[in-house]
C-alpha cells in the first residue's frame, strides 16, 4: 500500500487470496454446515427420546392409536382404489364375454336357421291360348324347417324397361298360406293358368291370365314388356320372420330361353 499525492493506493494482488486458501475455506464451510445439520438431527432425536420417556401410558396409547388410525386410513384408501380398479377390469371382461356370447348366439342362429331362396325359374309356354305360365322353384338350403310360409305374386306390363316393381305394386300383393319346407326341401310356386295373379298394370283386380292373353300380340311384338314379381315370407325355428323376393321379365318372346332377372327386387334375408 502506497500513498501518492495524499491518496491511498491499494495493491490489487493483496486482495486476492490464494487458491489453496479458498479451497480450504470452502471445505471448512461445508464441514461446519454438516456439523450443524448433525447437531440439529441429534437434538431432534434426543428430544423425541425425552418426550417418549416422559409421556404417560395414556399419552403413549393415544399416540399409538393415532399412528394406527393413519395407517388404517391409508390402507383403506389403497383398498378402495384397488377395488375400483378391479371392478372396472371385471366389468370390461364381463362386457367382452357378453358380446362374445351375443356374437356366438347370432352366428349359431345364422348357421342353423332356414334359408329359402329361388333356385330356378321354369317357363312353361308363351302362347295366345295359355298366356305365359311359369314355375318359381324355391329351395330351403338351411338346416331347419321354414315355417308359416305365405306367398304372393303379381305382374306388370310396361311400354318401356323398368328396374322392378313399384312400391304401390308391392303394397297390393295378396298373400296366401303354403306348407312348411323341410331342410333341403323344395317348394314350387305356379304363376299363371290356372292360378290367378294380381294385375298391377292399371289396377288391383285379380284377373288370372286372361289379361295377358288379351295383350299377347303387343307382348309378342315387343310393344309391351311383361314382368312377374313376388315374395315368399317364412319364419325360422327361432321365431324370426324372413322374406325372399323375385322379379323376372320376358326378355325376348321369340327365344326359348327368354327370361331375365330384374335389376331390383331380387333379394332374401
Amino acid at each position: 500500500m502506497k500513498s501518492i499525492h495524499g491518496e491511498l493506493e491499494i495493491d490489487p494482488t493483496s486482495l486476492a487470496p490464494t487458491t489453496d486458501t479458498t479451497r480450504a475455506a470452502r471445505r471448512g464451510l461445508v464441514a461446519l454446515d454438516a456439523d450443524k445439520h448433525d447437531c440439529l438431527f441429534n437434538a431432534q432425536v434426543q428430544s423425541r427420546r425425552v418426550k417418549r420417556q416422559l409421556e404417560t401410558p395414556a399419552d403413549r396409547a393415544a399416540r399409538l392409536t393415532a399412528v394406527a388410525t393413519i395407517w388404517m386410513a391409508a390402507f383403506t384408501v389403497v383398498l378402495a382404489i384397488t377395488g375400483v380398479l378391479t371392478y372396472l377390469i371385471l366389468k370390461n371382461q364381463l362386457q367382452e364375454m357378453r358380446q362374445v356370447s351375443i356374437d356366438s348366439r347370432a352366428s349359431y342362429r345364422l348357421d342353423e336357421r332356414a334359408w329359402m331362396g329361388v333356385s330356378a325359374v321354369t317357363p312353361m309356354d308363351f302362347s295366345k291360348e295359355k298366356g305365359f305360365p311359369l314355375v318359381i322353384n324355391y329351395v330351403n338350403s338351411g338346416k331347419t324347417p321354414a315355417r308359416n310360409i305365405t306367398i304372393a305374386a303379381g305382374y306388370r306390363t310396361s311400354e318401356m324397361p323398368i328396374a322392378g316393381p313399384f312400391p304401390p305394386d308391392i303394397a297390393r300383393l295378396v298373400f296366401t298360406s303354403a306348407q312348411s319346407v323341410a331342410p333341403q326341401g323344395r317348394y314350387n310356386q305356379l304363376i299363371g293358368y290356372p292360378v290367378a295373379v294380381v294385375d298391377h298394370s292399371g289396377g288391383s283386380d285379380i284377373r288370372g291370365m286372361q289379361d295377358i292373353r288379351d295383350r299377347f300380340e303387343q307382348i309378342k311384338s315387343k310393344k309391351l314388356m311383361l314382368y312377374y314379381f313376388g315374395t315368399l315370407r317364412y319364419d325360422d325355428i327361432f321365431g324370426s320372420t324372413h322374406s325372399t323376393d323375385f322379379c323376372i321379365f320376358l326378355a325376348d318372346p321369340d327365344l326359348k330361353d327368354n327370361l331375365a332377372y330384374c335389376q331390383e327386387f331380387n333379394d332374401l334375408n
